[in-house]
């Protein structure tokens, strides 16, 4: 199964604009030779049929997105409602295999912001993360694949049922519980 390759074109998306390929193809193309990226190679290697369904036991491929508000100075932020910390928008798939397409859609439905621009289009960051067991579902790995975008002008977000809040926040004072590997999305963004 082909997953999806690095779009080559510009402007505002909604939905995507990613073309076919595959998944370890792009990671490889963005030049990025860490152990993060090697595993999510591997595990495409081992799992080409299901990597971004949450029925693969062992973890699964997940989209997120760091929205930059218009003038590239805050980065939008939701405090999750089971997790009880600050993080960026994304998720799961739900039938898209594009985790850009995710990373989008996730956003939308978490912050309400659509008509978002690209800021590059390549892949900003891979993070891969353990997720404990719940009643419903085994621990497993997240494999996430983050992007970059910015809001159009005097966006406005708006919380969801999934939030207990969403903030914008100076990209040089992250909220405290900021993880090292937002830190280094973030890191990498700054340089773009």
């Amino acid at each position: 199964m082909e997953l999806f390759a690095p779009s080559t074109g510009s402007g505002k998306v909604r939905g995507g604009v990613c073309g076919g390929g595959s998944v370890g193809t792009w990671i490889a193309s963005t030049g990025r030779s860490s152990t993060r990226s090697a595993f999510v190679r591997e595990f495409l290697r081992a799992h080409p049929g299901d990597a971004h369904l949450r029925s693969q036991p062992v973890g699964h491929l997940t989209g997120s997105g760091f929205v930059l508000d218009a003038e590239r100075a805050r980065v939008l932020l939701l405090h999750h409602g089971r997790l009880h910390r600050w993080l960026q928008p994304g998720g799961h798939g739900e039938g898209e295999i594009d985790p850009r397409e995710i990373a989008l859609r996730e956003i939308e439905e978490e912050t309400g912001l659509a008509d978002l621009t690209p800021l590059g289009f390549d892949l900003l960051d891979v993070d891969v993360h353990p997720i404990p067991a719940r009643k419903s579902e085994p621990a497993h790995l997240h494999l996430d694949l983050r992007f970059a975008f910015a809001a159009p002008p005097a966006a406005e977000p708006r919380l969801s049922h999934e939030s207990r809040e969403l903030r914008w926040f100076p990209l040089d004072a992250l909220p405290d519980d900021a993880d090292d590997s937002m830190r280094r999305a973030l890191r990498k963004l700054r340089r773009k």
